[in-house]
């Protein structure tokens, strides 16, 4: 009971707020490796190959190492 009172309390003083997304790192050069990397996926699914799917694994790869050193590379920047 007196957790909702607090509850409504707050969200008539501060309002409903959504809550942001941190994806301001993300670049032209994320949006094509991705976009790369789900053509290959789709590729993957109709060929069904040890090639298509290697391809598809090493894009996947190289789409993660990417988001891990972007958001590293923010995270250092907007402490100093």
């Amino acid at each position: 009971m007196e957790a909702m009172c607090i509850r409504t309390s707050i969200t008539e003083v501060i309002g409903l707020q959504k809550q942001q997304r941190g994806s301001g790192w993300k670049d032209q050069e994320y949006n094509e490796t991705v976009s790369m990397k789900d053509k290959l996926y789709r590729r993957s699914i109709q060929i069904i190959s040890r090639a298509t799917k290697e391809a598809y694994r090493s894009k996947r790869r190289e789409v993660v190492k990417m988001e891990i050193e972007k958001e590293t590379l923010r995270k250092t920047t907007s402490f100093n």
